[in-house]
């Protein structure tokens, strides 16, 4: 967020967002595409062991920070990287898991 603060030296065109507004939206954009990524997770069939990975939340701070822009939510992006240890649990192989696995 810290590069939307150049913003705030320029003049404001009419109608356009202060930083800190679009800093809001910004958020909720990534607030929302997280919340879609744990809705997919929630309706996977079987449990998932993820070990070491991470969540990257990023937006394009050079982007035109106005308000149709911002809604459209094509600056934000979340994405799930760096899969260490974790390995992908099937319905079959979750049945062959013993009570204590």
């Amino acid at each position: 967020f810290a590069k939307t603060t150049k913003y705030a030296e320029e003049p404001r065109p009419s109608g356009g967002l202060q930083v800190v507004e679009a800093q809001e939206l910004i958020l909720l954009q990534c607030i929302e595409k997280l919340a879609g990524f744990l809705d997919a997770c929630r309706k996977v069939p079987v449990p998932q062991q993820w070990i070491g990975s991470s969540v990257m939340l990023a937006f394009d701070s050079l982007a035109d920070l106005s308000q149709e822009v911002l809604s459209g939510g094509d600056v934000t992006r979340v994405h799930i990287f760096d899969w260490g240890r974790s390995e992908l649990n099937t319905p079959t192989k979750h049945e062959m898991l013993s009570e204590e696995e």
